[in-house]
């Protein structure tokens, strides 16, 4: 074989492998771009989901306490009925209602109104304008449709406070009298901006199942039904929630990619929480792209390289032998710096290693499994994040907690328990929660005996995680 031709068949070989070279280290970095896309996707949705989650608990523990007044209301006002109580009767058992529910719930609740015996009852006493027809209102007309169950009406402006305000309402034992109470919104307004406000999300929404904005992270949303809207982020978010069946989704809208997070609740609600990842995923992709660009440049530099030395045809066979180890050595220093590279895998498992040193505070405290709170949570990070957060508030829980019972606040010792449970039994602290659930329970029942013989020795109970957790993040 004469030297033209050799020089020709190295010239081949080397410009093969020259792409074999560039194929290969382009496969690695999309590989290492898909998982730290997938990584940066899955807190996004992490995070959503524990937005959305926190405040549908927060907005159906809202309703939950509202219902449970129109429950016994109702109930009460089912016996007067059958008992054939005057209409003064009933006027003073509705006022004195309404005013334990301004002092123990609602401090601008309009109180409980309804009617009854053929006629409008206010427990706060307006009188409704001459042309106020009770049951032509959506209160009375919703629970007619949906008799013997409590019904939630969608948000109106209330007549009589011009409020923006959601109503629940309910049939009586006579099958025509209806009993309902408004509920405003800006409590629950105030913690989907707080959501938003904290970090957890761009927007934080709640939709009905007909895509009426109940709160929104931004006010100017509030009362739009998204369901009509044409082009709007709210429009296809809305559309989305119709026709997925997963709990999370993204989509691109006006140039912008989201990751969405649906939280359902009460039937057909929805609490939203919704990310802008545009610019986490944009400078991904552009530092992929400058990477492969970099690499291409690099490996046609190379190749260069190697066909000028193959016009050598009296050494063509030592230069080819050189450039391969020289190549090998290459790739050998370009994977060790991939595995250098911060957010590798081994980095993230040396982050775990730092946590479970941080956890060992708590191998010897009996009250919490960590290894049931790490499940909970879901990854060791987010484990640490919950731990930091029930330390943070512990003392002031504590206080709290004995401050209400003081006051005979019972509906905020109540929601406050219920808290301290969901958040112990989170973490792994399964006694805690256990106790909580029963303090709870009780004063669910109004049993005071049980909560003024069990107070103590629950605050005693509480206060011991304060020792091995300060020994955590001190």
């Amino acid at each position: 074989m004469g030297s033209n031709e050799m020089q020709k068949k190295n010239t081949f070989r080397t410009v093969m492998l020259g792409f074999l070279i560039i194929a290969f280290f382009v496969g690695i970095v999309f590989a290492y771009y898909n998982m730290v896309y997938e990584e940066k996707r899955s807190n996004i949705i992490k995070d959503g989901k524990m937005a959305a989650r926190s405040s549908a608990w927060q907005f159906d523990r809202y309703l939950s306490t509202n219902m449970d007044l129109i429950k016994l209301t109702a109930y009460t006002l089912d016996e007067m009925i059958e008992e054939k109580h005057s209409d003064d009767d009933i006027q003073y058992y509705l006022v004195r209602q309404s005013t334990a529910i301004k002092n123990a719930v609602q401090e601008n609740s309009t109180g409980l109104y309804g009617y009854i015996n053929g006629r409008f009852f206010s427990g706060t006493n307006w009188e409704p304008p001459a042309d106020y027809v009770a049951t032509d209102r959506p209160w009375y007309t919703k629970a007619m449709e949906d008799k013997g169950r409590i019904t939630i009406l969608e948000p109106y402006v209330d007549v009589q406070s011009g409020n923006t305000m959601l109503a629940l309402g309910k049939t009586l034992c006579d099958g025509i009298s209806v009993i309902s109470v408004d509920i405003s919104l800006d409590q629950m307004q105030k913690l989907t901006e707080e959501a938003v406000s904290d970090g957890g999300a761009d927007y934080e929404m709640i939709l009905t199942g007909n895509g009426t904005v109940v709160t929104h992270s931004d006010p100017g949303e509030v009362g739009k039904i998204y369901s009509t809207e044409n082009g709007t982020l709210g429009a296809e978010i809305y559309s989305r929630l119709c026709t997925e069946e997963e709990f999370y989704y993204e989509l691109d809208h006006d140039w912008k990619h989201y990751v969405v997070y649906d939280a359902r609740f009460e039937g057909d609600w929805h609490c939203v929480s919704v990310h802008d990842a545009t610019n986490e995923f944009a400078s991904l992709r552009q530092i992929f792209a400058i990477t492969i660009l970099v690499v291409s440049v690099m490996a046609v530099i190379l190749v260069t390289m190697m066909v000028v030395s193959n016009k050598r045809a009296v050494i063509a066979g030592r230069v080819i032998e050189a450039e391969a180890e020289k190549k090998e050595q290459s790739a050998s220093e370009r994977e060790a710096a991939a595995d250098r590279a911060p957010g590798h895998p081994r980095d993230v498992k040396d982050d775990e290693d730092d946590v479970q040193k941080k956890l060992e505070p708590l191998k010897g405290f009996s009250e919490i499994d960590t290894g049931q709170g790490i499940r909970n949570s879901g990854s060791l990070m987010a484990y640490l994040s919950l731990l930091k957060n029930f330390y943070a508030s512990l003392d002031g829980n504590t206080q709290k907690l004995s401050v209400k019972l003081q006051r005979g606040d019972i509906a905020g010792y109540t929601a406050l328990m219920h808290s301290i449970k969901s958040s112990a039994r989170i973490i792994g602290a399964g006694n805690l929660a256990g106790s909580a659930q029963a303090m709870e329970d009780a004063s669910r029942k109004g049993d005071m005996d049980y909560i003024m013989l069990h107070h103590e020795d629950f605050l005693k109970l509480y206060k011991s995680f304060e020792k091995p957790f300060s020994a955590v993040f001190r």
